[in-house]
C-alpha cells in the first residue's frame, strides 16, 4: 500500500474505550500490532480485577514513557500507524518526526467508537487513505479523505504509478502536473501501452503518436521511450517497467563498465533505463559481483538462466561459433533477455561496450 513493502501496522490508544477499538482493530487488519499505556494493561491483570478483558490474547504491548517518544520509534519501524486519540494530540505527536511523504509512514487518527477514520498523514505516497478507507469498512465507520484529487474525482498520478507499477520521472515534476489537474487546468496523457480502461477514460489518455509539441498544456507520457518534450512546459513521465536487458560480460567485469554499457546500450535504443525491470545472464555468470552491484545500483533483481533454456531459443537469436566454443551456447545477451523477457521481442540486439554486451527485450504487453 505505500512504498516501503510489505505493511506493518502499529496501533496506539490512550483510553480505557481507545484500548478497546486498538484491540478490536488488531484483531480484524493484518500486519498489525497494538501499543497501549503500561497503567491500562497492568490494571486488567491486578488482583481483583476481572482478567484481561481488554486484550484477552494478551498481545498488546505496553509503554510507559513518553506517546512522543513512542510515536518517534514507531515512525521508524513501522509503514503505517493508527492512532486513537484526539486529532490535535495526535497532531502535535507527530509534528517533531516528519521528514517527506515519501518517507514518512502513513497516519490515520480514528475515535474512541471508531465512528472516524481520519487520513492526516501520506495519504498518497504511504496510503493512509487506502487504510483510512479499509479501516471505515472493518470498524463500521466512515473514512475522512481530505487530499484534492480524492475530492475532487481526479486520478491520482502517484498512487496510479504505485499500482500499476510504474516509476515516475522526474520524481520532482508530479506535485506540479498533480496541482494543475487538481485545479481543473487541461492535463494532456499519451502513451504507446495498454493502460486499463477506466484509468484511459478519467485521463483522457490518447496515442503517443498524436503528441504535439506545439501545445503548451502540462504533459503526462507514459512509455519507456526517451522522448524530449521540447516546449518549456511541464511534463511528467511514467515509466512501465517492461524491458529486460541481457548482459554479457568478461569474467572479473566492473559494476561501471557494465552500467555503462547499459547507459550506452539503452541511450541507443533511445529508451529509459527507469523501464528496466530485470537484468539477466548465463547461469554462469552468477558469481560476477560486477553484475550484481550493477543491478542494485539499478533496484531491480538479477535473473540467471540455464544454457538448456538458451538451446531451446535456437533461431530466435543469431549465433557465434566462438561464444559456442567458449561456453557452450550459441549466445549469452540475447538469448537471456529473450528466455528472462515475459514472451517479449528483442528491441536491441547484442551491441558491444568494452568488453560488455548488451541486449534489450520488451515484454509482450509492451
Amino acid at each position: 500500500m505505500g512504498p516501503k513493502g510489505a505493511r506493518r501496522v502499529a496501533v496506539v490508544a490512550l483510553t480505557r474505550g481507545g484500548a478497546a477499538l486498538a484491540v478490536r482493530t488488531g484483531t480484524l487488519l493484518a500486519g498489525t500490532e497494538v501499543f497501549l499505556p503500561g497503567w491500562l494493561i497492568r490494571e486488567e491483570v491486578a488482583p481483583g480485577s476481572q482478567g484481561p478483558a481488554l486484550d484477552p490474547g494478551g498481545k498488546a504491548r505496553p509503554f510507559d514513557g513518553a506517546l512522543g517518544e513512542l510515536v518517534g520509534s514507531l515512525f521508524r519501524d513501522y509503514e503505517a500507524l493508527v492512532l486513537i486519540m484526539a486529532t490535535g494530540i495526535a497532531v502535535r505527536t507527530i509534528a517533531p518526526h516528519l521528514r517527506h511523504k515519501e518517507i514518512d509512514p502513513a497516519v490515520v487518527v480514528m475515535d474512541e467508537q471508531g465512528r472516524h477514520a481520519i487520513s492526516l498523514l501520506s495519504g498518497h505516497a504511504g496510503g493512509a487513505n487506502a487504510l483510512a478507507r479499509e479501516l471505515a469498512k472493518l470498524l463500521g465507520g466512515g473514512a475522512v479523505i481530505t487530499t484534492a484529487s480524492d475530492v475532487t474525482g481526479r486520478v491520482a498520478l502517484d498512487v496510479l504509478a504505485e499500482e500499476q507499477g510504474w516509476r515516475i520521472e522526474p520524481p520532482g515534476a508530479l506535485k506540479g502536473v498533480m496541482a494543475a489537474l487538481v485545479n481543473g487546468e487541461t492535463v494532456r496523457v499519451y502513451t504507446n501501452v495498454p493502460v486499463p480502461p477506466t484509468i484511459a477514460a478519467a485521463l483522457g489518455i490518447r496515442p503517443l503518436s498524436e503528441l504535439d509539441d506545439s501545445n503548451l498544456d502540462p504533459v503526462v507520457l507514459i512509455t519507456n521511450r526517451r522522448i524530449p518534450v521540447r516546449s518549456r512546459r511541464l511534463h511528467l513521465y511514467l515509466r512501465p517497467r517492461n524491458l529486460v536487458a541481457g548482459i554479457g560480460c568478461r569474467k572479473g567485469a566492473s559494476s561501471r563498465a557494465i552500467c555503462d554499457a547499459l547507459d550506452g546500450a539503452f541511450g541507443k535504443a533511445g529508451l529509459s533505463l527507469a523501464s528496466v525491470r530485470l537484468l539477466t545472464s548465463l547461469d554462469i555468470k552468477q558469481g560476477e559481483a560486477g553484475l550484481l552491484y550493477a543491478a542494485q545500483s539499478l533496484g531491480v533483481p538479477v535473473a540467471f538462466i540455464s544454457r538448456d533454456e538458451v538451446r531451446q531459443l535456437a533461431g530466435r537469436y543469431v549465433e557465434s561459433e566462438f561464444v559456442k566454443q567458449t561456453v557452450g551456447v550459441g549466445g549469452v545477451c540475447e538469448p537471456a533477455a529473450l528466455a528472462a523477457s515475459a514472451g517479449g521481442v528483442l528491441i536491441l540486439p547484442k551491441t558491444a561496450f568494452r568488453g560488455v554486451t548488451v541486449a534489450i527485450a520488451e515484454d509482450a504487453s509492451g
